[in-house]
């Protein structure tokens, strides 16, 4: 993880840096924060310095708030991208570019609710692409609070729940399953 913020700052001007265009702040944070190594807290401080610093530009585009590299955010992840560990570079620029790849495929979230006779729900999310389901889940739950958690949760980051699916099923994750002492 990284704790440095000079080292988080320049982490994300080096993602945006190869992704090469203006990211939404759900999507950029997510890219930032999405293997690990910025928790959430972070990433949102230093998105604000980079803006305050002249790194990132905030515009607006289609009435969303859009961040982009400047010409000056450039220069320093180009010079600086190497207090980094390659490894972190590398795996989440992959990870930076599977996610946005999920994103222009124009891939449709679907997501219904079943209200049952005995007050629980029957919630089933998916994300289908073209003509072909990527995944579908169906879930029972027993109130309204968890309800509206799911709801929410996979209508803002289908993605985010898609890769953690996948990361499950891979076996990936297998730190969930291991046994606490």
């Amino acid at each position: 993880m990284l704790r440095e913020k000079d080292d988080i700052r320049i982490f994300i001007l080096f993602l945006l840096r190869n992704i090469g265009y203006p990211l939404s702040y759900y999507d950029l944070h997510d890219v930032v924060t999405q293997d690990g190594y910025v928790n959430s807290f972070d990433c949102t401080e230093c998105i604000d310095d980079l803006v305050k610093n002249g790194n990132l530009l905030l515009t607006q585009e289609n009435g969303k708030d859009m961040y982009a590299i400047t010409e000056q955010g450039c220069l320093v992840a180009d010079e600086l991208n190497s207090r980094l560990l390659h490894t972190i570079r590398e795996k989440s620029l992959r990870s930076a570019f599977r996610f946005m790849d999920f994103k222009k495929k124009g891939s449709r979230v679907i997501c219904r609710v079943k209200p049952n006779m005995d007050t629980t729900y029957e919630i089933t999310c998916g994300v289908a692409e073209r003509d072909r389901d990527l995944m579908m889940i169906t879930v029972h739950v027993d109130n309204d609070s968890t309800k509206e958690r799911i709801l929410h949760n996979f209508d803002e980051r289908p993605e985010a729940v898609y890769r953690g699916m996948m990361a499950l099923l891979t076996g990936e994750m297998n730190y969930l399953f291991e046994d606490s002492d």
